[in-house]
């Protein structure tokens, strides 16, 4: 599977195993797509059965043979299941019809593209660049469609803008018109640096969302050159897949900040590959900077020897010098916010996971350390797994997105953009694989840690 140590080759799987990819994939994201906003114990046992078969595609080493067809049939499916399960969005009348036609069209074009792969040299780069330009229309129809969300994420970010932009603290002011929360910013610092431009600019930090969205895609271009020119579609359809997620449109019409997350953790991912792990220090540190629970992947940054222990380290200190400004500014007020609020917020009864399944059938939440010590436990063995493996980077962002998932499930809050970023980090894994055991690039990897 990878050159780095005596790590035991990689199993094909068979075209089987590639059609329960997309039928989990489908099953995965339709079950998401339905959640915003409602409770259903299928939701939970659905993305219950998601985690443990990805925990078994981990475990197993197989690396996952994909085909066109199961491709492309899993990209159209995600357009059609746009329409048919029920969409959460504001938009309406000819805004909406505009907005699912463009999903529609576009999962179809990319769907029959890969199709003819033999006959398209390119077929990589040109499905990248029809799924970028749907999303741009799209985005651009939701944010035009809907300029003010009824949703607090917006009216925070919003007026951190215009915080940021006066020179004032975001962890000490309070938002006005928000339907949700008045008096915190929830988030890491960085959340607020990257959107900012885009209110500034134009009015809404939704632009500045979609432009970090296109990058972080553009990113998955970076793995072509490692896959055989009979595999370069690959690139095409990961793309093709987390643009035309069931979903996508709630997500990015309600301002959702994970977009900011699947961006920096594939430019984290590509730095490694291409050699250049000190520069991936950079895209690591504005993702935990950026959300707080990103943290989960240090422990797996600092076992893994292509990135190892002295760049993790260096990752944590670049954080702490991002962050330190705002805690120096009100220590209380930045605790308040982005610590002791996320960990003490209480269970919401709307959300589709294992506590609040625990919540509905009890009548009461279970205790919050099971929560931490199934984290802990889940962090505890991918470390272990990544320290005597070593695997490659597919294999790695498999890891992180199933980590993001046990949290996510162990939580007592977790909506569908925290499982769309699990989702969109699997599609990212499936570019940057490389069919062979060994890869020209795995071969000249440092077999050192730091």
């Amino acid at each position: 599977m990878t050159g780095l140590t005596a790590a035991p080759a990689a199993r094909s799987t068979t075209t089987g195993g590639a059609v329960v990819f997309g039928v989990l994939w489908t099953a995965g994201l339709a079950a998401i797509q339905w959640s915003v906003v409602r409770y259903r114990p299928l939701i939970v046992v659905v993305l219950t059965i998601v985690v443990v078969a990805l925990g078994v595609w981990i475990g197993r080493g197989s690396r996952l043979r994909i085909t066109p067809v199961v491709a492309s049939a899993t990209i159209a499916m995600g357009g059609l299941v746009t329409l048919v399960v029920p969409l959460f969005t504001y938009l309406a009348g000819g805004w909406r019809v505009a907005a699912e036609a463009t999903l529609l069209v576009g999962a179809a074009a990319c769907s029959a593209a890969l199709l003819l792969r033999h006959r398209w040299p390119g077929i990589g780069a040109s499905v990248v660049g029809a799924a970028l330009l749907a999303q741009v229309v799209v985005a651009s129809i939701a944010i035009l469609g809907d300029p003010a969300p009824h949703i607090d994420v917006w009216y925070v970010l919003q007026q951190a803008s215009d915080v940021l932009g006066h020179g004032q603290n975001i962890y000490s002011a309070h938002w006005t018109g928000s339907p949700g929360t008045a008096d915190s910013f929830p988030y890491l610092p960085m959340t607020a640096v990257l959107l900012a431009p885009g209110r500034w600019l134009f009015g809404d930090v939704r632009w500045s969302m979609t432009g970090w969205f296109v990058v972080g895609v553009v990113g998955l271009l970076g793995f072509l050159k490692d896959l055989s020119p009979s595999r370069r579609w690959l690139v095409g359809a990961a793309a093709a897949l987390v643009v035309f997620a069931p979903g996508t449109l709630t997500q990015t019409e309600q301002a959702w900040t994970e977009p900011l997350l699947f961006t920096a953790v594939v430019w984290w991912a590509l730095l490694v590959r291409r050699g250049h792990a000190w520069w991936a220090v950079i895209p690591l540190v504005v993702a935990c900077a950026t959300k707080q629970h990103i943290v989960l992947l240090l422990p797996v940054a600092a076992v893994w020897a292509p990135f190892g222990w002295r760049r993790t380290v260096a990752t944590a200190a670049g954080v702490g010098v991002v962050v330190l400004p705002w805690f120096l500014a009100s220590p209380a007020d930045f605790l308040g916010d982005a610590v002791i609020g996320s960990a003490v917020g209480r269970p919401l009864r709307f959300a589709d996971t294992w506590v609040i399944m625990w919540l509905h059938i009890t009548g009461s939440a279970p205790p919050q350390l099971l929560t931490l010590v199934v984290v802990l436990a889940a962090t505890a063995a991918a470390a272990v797994f990544i320290r005597r493996r070593q695997p490659s980077v597919d294999v790695i962002l498999r890891i992180t997105a199933w980590l993001l998932l046990v949290l996510n499930l162990a939580n007592k809050q977790a909506f569908y953009n925290q499982y769309w970023l699990s989702a969109a980090l699997i599609a990212a894994s499936l570019a940057a694989g490389t069919p062979e055991p060994e890869s020209r690039v795995d071969r000249r990897t440092p077999a050192r840690t730091g």
